[in-house]
């Protein structure tokens, strides 16, 4: 009987997946209204998107154990796509614990095992399952399985495919035309959160904010070959914290120390809220990568450190040299550049100071008209030491990304800092700002890389 169940759902996949394929691509490049607004559907839905923070005026107790929830990412995306989620979940007493990830490429075959795993260390026989992008034609072939169906109680699909649940999993879709927002940010926004809220819990959250913890806090996450989410075995990191003015490490020696092991995770790690801190991975054969975030103000676990493989198209196409720094800045919530968010645009200042050479705030979207996620940004061996604003053509031929001829000045020892700067949605009155060294992107022959990752929500 099972045998035949799982023959016929394989083959009403195999007929499908084409044509959801088909729906994902043309969701994926599908514009949004510029208003950016949420839609009357939406505010009717979740009660709590219709003033976003908002607390509401009653709220059932919610269940000491929840189900534990797992994420599915889209297309080169990561399980660091749900932190922020992840964070308002705990901020409405839904344990940030039970808030899991799964990582995967092209191949997501361990998604069972997976689920399996967090069933047994839970204790439970169900658990709730949001899916984003691909993940949502992941979770079509799933689900279209009784066997595998059985294990998940409840199913968002973040705009992607329309979910087919004909075993009993309660089902719905969130689309991005729904919210008024774009592909990526349907997935992450405060709006998303409180219509996955309601549909999980059957109630509206307290708050879509992401409360802010006082004292010691703790994050973790994985490290993870860029893009295709193997883990990082062998790399050895670092926690150092530094100064939010310059980026500079503020220790002599790291206050935490960490290797990865075969399933890639790291922490937690104890910090202070409101400090900034640099994460640094190193691993032979590909150098020293460094993270900057903005600072930590709430328990996170879902921390993604991706590190770029030798001989990987990312590692052979970034340009690397003594006198110039390499970084790539992201912010999972995309940088708006197509037209048709009107005069919402985002922006992305670079500009470097200090004794190795400065380079004045120079606006790197400026040319710049897709919506993307990712930018990775050197100094193009067709124009040395100048910022061009010239597409990198690898990066930018990649999905969700883009690349950028920038020359930021870097030295050895890194004596200098280079400023990120960020204007959500063009609004310089929420800019966002994190500082780094002028980190040399080779020093002698080892590589440094940076990570410059910004929140994808202002508060």
């Amino acid at each position: 009987m099972e045998g035949s169940y799982v023959r016929k759902s394989a083959r009403v996949v195999g007929t499908t997946l084409a044509l959801v394929l088909l729906v994902v691509v043309t969701v994926a490049v599908r514009p949004a209204s510029a208003t950016g607004a949420a839609s009357d559907a939406t505010a009717a839905a979740a009660p709590a998107a219709g003033v976003v923070g908002a607390a509401t005026a009653t709220r059932a107790a919610q269940p000491a154990n929840p189900l534990p929830i797992v994420f599915v990412h889209g297309y080169l995306g990561s399980g660091a796509q749900y932190r922020s989620q992840a964070m308002r979940f705990d901020s409405n007493g839904y344990p940030a614990d039970r808030i899991r990830a799964f990582d995967y490429s092209s191949d997501a075959s361990g998604l069972d095992d997976f689920i399996d795993a967090v069933r047994a260390e839970f204790g439970v026989s169900k658990v709730r399952v949001a899916a984003h992008s691909l993940g949502t034609v992941v979770m079509l072939g799933y689900l279209l399985n009784p066997f595998q169906a059985a294990k998940v109680e409840k199913y968002v699909a973040l705009d992607g495919a329309s979910p087919i649940c004909i075993w009993g999993t309660q089902c719905t879709s969130i689309t991005a035309a729904e919210l008024g927002q774009t592909h990526i940010e349907a997935s992450l926004s405060p709006e998303s959160f409180a219509r996955q809220y309601q549909f999980f819990t059957g109630q509206a959250p307290r708050t879509t904010n992401i409360t802010t913890q006082t004292g010691s806090i703790q994050i973790a996450g994985r490290a993870l070959n860029f893009h295709v989410n193997t883990p990082a075995t062998g790399a050895t990191g670092q926690l150092w914290p530094i100064d939010p003015a310059t980026g500079h490490r503020t220790t002599s020696s790291p206050v935490a120390t960490f290797t990865i092991g075969a399933d890639g995770n790291f922490g937690p790690l104890t910090v202070t809220s409101g400090q900034s801190y640099e994460l640094a991975l190193q691993r032979s054969g590909t150098g020293v990568m460094h993270y900057y975030f903005q600072p930590f103000t709430h328990s996170t676990y879902l921390l993604r450190l991706q590190v770029p493989e030798a001989g990987s198209d990312e590692f052979t196409n970034t340009n690397v040299g003594p006198g110039h720094a390499a970084a790539v800045v992201l912010r999972y919530r995309e940088w708006w550049r197509a037209s048709s968010h009107g005069n919402r645009l985002d922006n992305l200042l670079i500009g470097t100071t200090g004794p190795g050479g400065s380079q004045p705030p120079i606006d790197v979207l400026r040319r710049v008209t897709a919506d993307v996620a990712g930018i990775h940004v050197h100094d193009d061996t067709a124009s040395p030491r100048q910022s061009s604003l010239d597409p990198l053509s690898y990066f930018s031929s990649q999905p969700f990304q883009t690349g950028v001829d920038v020359y930021m000045p870097g030295s050895n020892p890194a004596t200098g800092t280079i400023t990120f700067a960020n204007d959500p949605r063009g609004d310089a009155t929420r800019r966002q700002v994190i500082n780094t060294p002028n980190w040399a992107s080779l020093v002698g022959t080892t590589r440094h890389g940076m990570l410059v990752e910004f929140n994808d929500y202002v508060q």
